[in-house]
């Protein structure tokens, strides 16, 4: 029976489960760390024209900064094609473009 005190502490399976492991959850899509897909994050220069600034290592850390220098920030993709012979003709595909950083 679920009595007032216990209203606010209902835990799912999955929950209970994870804490006894000795980890926490996190909601999909909230890394800190660098995206899986290759995505690069830049805070932008000052100017007219668009101009990469700072490169940060994770959105986490390009959100602070573009907050405390109060710029906005861009993520860029890098994506490579290629044409592979498909039924139809050549078709072009894109794959995620693998850049080390200097």
């Amino acid at each position: 029976m679920l009595t007032a005190q216990d209203a606010g502490k209902s835990t799912t399976a999955a929950e209970k489960t994870s804490r006894r492991n000795g980890e926490t959850r996190r909601a999909a899509g909230r890394r800190n760390g660098p995206s899986a897909s290759g995505a690069r994050y830049f805070l932008v220069a000052g100017g007219e024209r668009l101009a990469l600034g700072e490169e940060l290592a994770s959105e986490h850390e390009a959100l602070v900064e573009a907050l405390k220098q109060n710029v906005p920030f861009v993520i860029v993709s890098e994506w490579r094609t290629k044409v592979e012979s498909g039924r139809g003709g050549p078709v072009i595909r894109k794959e995620a473009a693998v850049t080390r950083k200097p």
